[in-house]
């Protein structure tokens, strides 16, 4: 496999912002591999109406999220600086669904651009995936498969 690196003119303030994500992430990293992970605020977007024909709800996403949380030692509450966040979309399609899932773990920070202080975004983690499901039955595969994502997205904080 052959890779190209490309140069790129790195401003001040994106060197700046780069320390700040990094300086956040380690702080973050460093909770994860004490097995003491910061609190988490569990954020699931809206669904859209063919979610719901899919058999897919806003509240058992919430509560395969609690349970996956629960069983990694992590504490979810309202107004943490770092947020669990989930996307599910789901299509219905005549029999089937097709659903897409994301699953991310970030944080804010503020970072210093000239005499402004400005909210640096840093992820953490993300993991996710696309597939069908069966409209009867189908739900539980992906609950199931968003524990998994959440499981697989904390595997890659170090």
């Amino acid at each position: 496999m052959i890779f190209k690196f490309m140069q790129l003119k790195v401003t001040k303030a994106a060197r700046l912002a780069s320390i700040i994500a990094l300086t956040s992430a380690s702080i973050f990293s460093q909770a994860a591999s004490a097995q003491t992970f910061p609190d988490l605020e569990l954020i699931v977007e809206g669904l859209h109406d063919d979610a719901t024909k899919c058999g897919v709800s806003e509240m058992a996403i919430e509560a395969a999220m609690k349970s996956a949380a629960r069983y990694n030692r992590i504490n979810l509450k309202k107004n943490s600086d770092y947020i669990l966040y989930v996307n599910v979309h789901a299509m219905d399609d005549v029999g089937i669904c097709i659903v897409s899932v994301d699953v991310e773990i970030y944080g804010y920070d503020f970072a210093k651009f000239g005499n402004e202080n400005k909210f640096a975004r840093t992820v953490f983690c993300q993991d996710g995936g696309t597939g069908r499901i069966k409209k009867s039955g189908g739900s539980t595969y992906l609950l199931d498969y968003l524990k998994q994502s959440f499981d697989r997205c904390l595997s890659k904080i170090e």
